[in-house]
């Protein structure tokens, strides 16, 4: 095996970034690999055995070669025992019926390992998440990658169709009584899309079956005033009735001119993202990219087990985009609630 990348050098701004892939033995994964060798977007790793991987190499005919195109990073640290004892205690906890335990334990220690590598600068970005839980890689990049452990996280997934580009934000965990986790998910959001080229609209979204809806329109009017204050020139409305905020007629004309708009509607309560997510994509063409992670400087990502090769391609393509750079609508004032925000 060649040079591992933990010990390289920090990459210089002018090399291309360098993007890890936590499930190097999947097939979509060494498609998508292939694709950004063959287009030479970045400098891609793959983590796993490097037997495996040359095996579903051979087996899907692809002509990427390890060295010349492409690294494999076995996941071998000091860390070793506490991601395998991680994995074991969290499938007991939760009551996984995992058939095989001990492929479980060492396959599912490889989203920890890259996240220890985007922790110490030797790679750009990752992207986990092909198979498993959902729950069970973020708690890796949880223990292991600074900037998600001092965030309050969210995922965004984008949806666009016929020109109307939407982004759906959910919090991870229940916030409708946090307005500042609220408004540190909408300006992560704002600066995602900033970094699309995109010029951004927020709407602070009411969850109608919540009880309290007067208690709830408060929370988000406040959200929206630290947004406001952060953010002067961003456009955030709150309380917005999810039947407005999705209006086909929707009307953009606040938005910047000479970017193309991009509504960004934020769920304070999880599960409701991805519910008007399936709602969209089974009433029209609406195509999705996503879901990216928020809170981890756009370093590290969580796609969906269903990912396709071209999808992991695109997100591939946004990982590791410097947010804080992307766009002046944030003021210097973001700094407390950036996605690098110190200790």
């Amino acid at each position: 095996m060649r040079e591992p990348i933990v010990n390289r050098s920090p990459p210089s701004p002018h090399k291309k970034k360098r993007l890890i892939f936590a499930e190097g033995h999947d097939a979509r994964v060494l498609q998508a690999i292939a694709t950004i060798v063959r287009d030479r977007t970045a400098v891609a790793f793959a983590v796993g055995c490097e037997q495996d991987i040359l095996k579903r190499i051979a087996v899907a005919k692809l002509s990427i070669k390890v060295g010349d195109d492409f690294e494999i990073v076995e996941p071998t640290d000091e860390r070793q025992f506490f991601d395998q004892w991680l994995a074991f205690r969290t499938a007991r906890m939760l009551h996984w019926n995992v058939t095989n335990l001990p492929g479980f334990i060492r396959d599912n220690r490889n989203t920890a390992f890259a996240a220890r590598l985007i922790n110490s600068s030797r790679a750009d970005a990752m992207i986990c998440g092909a198979s498993g839980e959902f729950g069970w890689h973020l708690l890796q990049l949880q223990e292991n990658l600074m900037s998600l452990q001092r965030q309050t996280a969210g995922t965004l997934q984008m949806l666009y169709c016929a020109g109307r580009v939407i982004c759906l934000v959910e919090a991870l965990q229940d916030c409708l009584r946090h307005p500042t986790a609220i408004a540190e998910i909408a300006i992560a959001a704002a600066r995602h899309v900033c970094a699309f080229n995109l010029s951004p609209s927020v709407d602070l979204c009411q969850d109608s079956y919540w009880k309290d809806l007067n208690s709830q329109a408060e929370t988000l009017r406040a959200a929206a005033a630290t947004v406001r204050a952060i953010a002067p020139d961003l456009v955030v409305r709150a309380p917005v009735a999810l039947a407005d905020a999705i209006r086909p007629d929707r009307c953009q004309s606040s938005c910047s001119a000479s970017k193309a708009a991009c509504e960004v509607l934020v769920f304070p309560r999880v599960g409701l993202a991805a519910a008007i997510k399936d709602t969209l994509l089974s009433q029209a063409d609406w195509q999705c990219v996503g879901p990216f992670l928020l809170g981890t400087a756009n370093r590290a990502h969580i796609v969906s087990p269903t990912v396709s090769s071209s999808l992991l391609t695109r997100i591939a393509a946004h990982a590791g985009t410097p947010l804080d750079e992307s766009h002046d609508l944030l003021s210097s004032k973001s700094v407390s609630y950036s996605d690098r925000r110190g200790p």
